[in-house]
């Protein structure tokens, strides 16, 4: 937990939990208060904090793996699209359980050198590709699933629906979508 408990206690952090009342008062993201831009934008402009963010979340995806592989088989997908899926650890523990799958994470370019590096590391780079996009824009078109984990639960509900709408827009007929969320 300690890569969680240093995210959760790091003063940048608190600072946009900081602005939760303003928050629900306005509908402004508290990131762009208390760190002038989102939270996305603020992990690339500030390396130290996008790391302990980006390790935290690596981490709470372990956590949730076990409940998600004891209720969803991914052996039955030739293709698994993990769609913002940071550095790459959930789509290295689909593709362990799926050894004959093929994998594609889909994320902000800056993510592709640690996701190169961790997909690597649990032996299934090979079966991978790393695209960069914006899922507001497009997401490849390739797969027979397509995965959102924790991801609709940080936008608004215009943007929930403007990422649902691209996923559906550019999915193939017959594909499947997964949503792990809180």
């Amino acid at each position: 937990m300690r890569a969680v408990v240093l995210m959760l206690g790091d003063p940048r952090y608190q600072r946009v939990w900081g602005e939760l009342a303003e928050t629900v008062r306005t509908g402004q993201p508290g990131a762009e208060r208390a760190l002038g831009s989102s939270l996305w934008d603020y992990t690339e402009q500030d390396p130290q904090f996008g790391a302990v963010f980006h390790a935290s979340m690596s981490r709470l995806t372990t956590l949730d793996w076990p409940t998600v592989a004891a209720v969803y088989d991914f052996t039955r997908f030739s293709r698994i699209v993990d769609v913002g899926g940071g550095h790459g650890q959930l789509l290295a523990l689909m593709l362990t359980a799926a050894p004959a799958a093929e994998g594609v994470l889909f994320e902000r370019a800056a993510m592709a050198g640690a996701a190169e590096h961790l997909l690597r590391e649990a032996g299934v780079l090979q079966r991978c590709r790393i695209e960069a996009g914006s899922f507001f824009e497009f997401v490849p078109t390739d797969g027979d699933l397509y995965v959102l984990r924790r991801v609709l639960h940080d936008f608004d509900d215009d943007q929930a629906v403007a990422i649902l709408t691209t996923l559906r827009s550019h999915m193939p007929d017959g594909a499947t979508l997964l949503l792990v969320e809180c």
